[in-house]
């Protein structure tokens, strides 16, 4: 976290220098902010044009107390023509934390008067009410997957449960846009979810939802472990993958027992799975194999 603290701070720096170096004539056009505004909001407002930092944070610093009241001239500023205005203006309205904020950051990403990844953060500020408005711009093609996914990442353990439902979502692509996020909060309430997402219709979701689990890693491994009984035996076979690609030892023994599977194609995933997984061959003989466990499993799981 510190790391992506100094990270965001360099950019920022980077951002605001360049800035100045490029528009220092530009101010906040007065027509932006709306008529409404107290004098004291707009002329904290107007501070953020300042070619001072000092002076710049200290007016954040101040909007920030302000809070509410100053929300919608700041949304105004997210459209000045200086980035490192837009920019403060963001700051300001994610740690104000106000949900109006939200569909104009997103907005100003799109129209790619905020960078992805200086706004990201921003949005994980405002927590699971960000998760919503940033799925309804995946889903109206706002917003691409590869985007999507960063920013939900940044909301953490917020987005859990509204990705969960998400995964539920007509839209094929957001489903594979929640599991894929899924796979990024290593929250051990996605693994079955994910692991249902098996089912789904569209391949492109399976294959995030493998490759969530595959980053949630040995979280996932049981209730994979579990799959492996599934009716469906394309659940069976993404769960023998996925186990593989994970490459704990306590799916050896379990592999070892889908040899014998109802349907022949898991048997032969099996076979490639367990060779993957032990650097042993010994085809689709399952006795062989479980020979060769019985002798070797102690040491393995104990160096796991």
């Amino acid at each position: 976290m510190n790391k992506l603290i100094h990270t965001i701070a360099v950019l920022y720096a980077v951002c605001f220098v360049s800035s100045l170096a490029l528009e220092a004539e530009a101010g906040i056009p007065e027509r932006s902010i709306p008529s409404e505004t107290s004098r004291d909001v707009k002329a904290q407002v107007e501070r953020l044009s300042s070619t001072d930092l000092g002076e710049q944070m200290g007016a954040q610093a101040e909007l920030v107390k302000i809070g509410r009241p100053a929300v919608l001239p700041l949304i105004a500023t997210l459209t000045n023509q200086t980035l490192n205005v837009r920019l403060a203006a963001a700051q300001v309205l994610g740690d104000i934390g106000d949900d109006r904020a939200v569909e104009p950051i997103i907005t100003a990403m799109k129209k790619e008067d905020l960078d992805v990844r200086m706004a990201a953060p921003i949005l994980g500020k405002m927590g699971v009410s960000a998760v919503g408005p940033i799925i309804a711009a995946l889903r109206a093609e706002v917003l691409d997957i590869r985007t999507t996914v960063f920013v939900l990442g940044t909301v953490g353990e917020p987005a859990v449960k509204p990705l969960i439902a998400t995964l539920k979502d007509k839209d094929p692509h957001v489903r594979a846009a929640a599991a894929l996020a899924l796979g990024g909060t290593g929250d051990a309430r996605a693994v079955e979810p994910l692991i249902n997402a098996f089912k789904d219709e569209d391949f492109e979701v399976t294959r995030y939802a493998a490759a969530a689990l595959r980053k949630m890693g040995k979280t996932a491994v049981e209730p994979l472990i579990l799959a492996l009984k599934a009716k469906d035996s394309s659940v069976r076979n993404t769960a023998i993958l996925t186990l593989a690609a994970i490459g704990d030892a306590r799916a050896v023994e379990p592999l070892i027992h889908t040899l014998s599977d109802e349907d022949a194609v898991v048997q032969v995933v099996a076979k490639k799975a367990l060779r993957d997984l032990t650097g042993q061959d010994f085809g689709g003989d399952k006795g062989k194999w479980q020979e060769w466990w019985s002798e070797n499993k102690d040491k393995i799981l104990k160096d796991r």
